[in-house]
């Protein structure tokens, strides 16, 4: 097994609404959860970030938007 350091991937979220959570699992892999209310409707932008060593392996966004329907 590989445990060079420059290999550990670290993930950083920001911008996260305050119904939301990162958990990052330490292996290159987290979950984000939502847990929102009708008074949070609208698009909340985030930046997601995938680092290792010195190189950003990866950033982008995600928009959470309509997470809770008009419901009928």
């Amino acid at each position: 097994m590989d445990t060079d350091p420059e290999d550990d991937i670290t993930l950083e979220v920001l911008g996260l609404p305050s119904f939301a959570s990162f958990m990052d699992h330490g292996d290159g892999t987290g979950l984000i959860s939502v847990n929102p209310s009708t008074s949070d409707e609208g698009e909340f932008p985030i930046s997601v970030q995938a680092i290792s060593g010195d190189q950003d392996l990866t950033d982008f966004e995600l928009a959470l938007s309509q997470l809770i329907g008009s419901g009928s």
